[in-house]
């Protein structure tokens, strides 16, 4: 039970952690696209 609460927990932080990237890299690529065609 122990381990698989280990487990448990570097899933979840693996899958936070990823997701924190995603957004920034998403940002940064939509603050770049602005950028290129200001409206």
């Amino acid at each position: 039970m122990d381990s698989l609460n280990t487990a448990f927990l570097i899933v979840t932080m693996t899958i936070v952690s990823y997701t924190i990237f995603l957004i920034r890299k998403r940002s940064q690529l939509l603050r770049e696209f602005e950028r290129l065609n200001p409206e």
